[in-house]
């Protein structure tokens, strides 16, 4: 018998957009869904901000958070978080000691993006 699970392919959310953010010491690009939720990578919510991978990962769990499979413009696919759970975990890395000048530009820089596209 055939899994039903198998032959239905599984519904991935759409970038719309994708949005480049420049900051004093480094950049971010995060994406705006087809549900105007806009997200960043799962990887780069460390990466950008000279955290251990493992860090976030731990972070995102504590949250109670599944990163989500999302569809790229280039049609691949990638783990993606709410842009406001890495604004999260940057001011917790930074009001607990732990963040670095990166986690802070990162911080302040998405915070305000977010605040001014109303999703904060």
């Amino acid at each position: 018998m055939i899994n039903q699970e198998t032959t239905q392919k599984k519904q991935l959310l759409r970038v719309i957009e994708r949005i480049k953010l420049k900051g004093k010491f480094l950049r971010l690009i995060v994406y705006k869904l087809q549900n105007g939720e806009v997200v960043i990578t799962y990887r780069q919510m460390a990466v950008a901000v000279k955290v251990n991978f493992q860090i976030a990962k731990s972070f995102i769990r504590s949250q109670g958070i599944i990163p989500d499979e999302i569809i790229l413009p280039n049609r691949q696919e990638s783990l993606m978080v709410p842009a406001q759970l890495a604004a999260q975990f940057w001011k917790e890395l930074n009001q607990t000691r732990k963040g670095n000048i990166f986690t802070e530009d990162g911080q302040s820089l998405l915070e305000n993006y977010l605040k001014s596209c109303g999703n904060n």
